[in-house]
């Protein structure tokens, strides 16, 4: 077993310091950030890491579909 791909963390934190800590991760503009919404009490965020090695934010179509539509600008 290679504990490298077992390893998870949890990061409990506040809706506006866990968003600042996913625009600095995958690195969004201004304008993606205000389009994800501060998560509600108790509410999960889970960024999966992808087979090439990239990790990916599972949210709902919604905020995903906003978050999109920025990048294409």
């Amino acid at each position: 077993m290679n504990i490298s791909h077992e390893l998870n963390f949890v990061i409990v934190s506040h809706g506006l310091t866990s968003r600042v800590f996913l625009m600095k991760w995958f690195k969004w503009t201004v304008e993606q950030f205000e389009g994800l919404n501060n998560p509600g009490n108790s509410e999960i965020r889970v960024m999966e890491l992808g087979q090439g090695g990239d990790y990916s934010l599972a949210i709902n179509q919604i905020v995903y579909t906003i978050l999109r539509r920025h990048r294409s600008r």
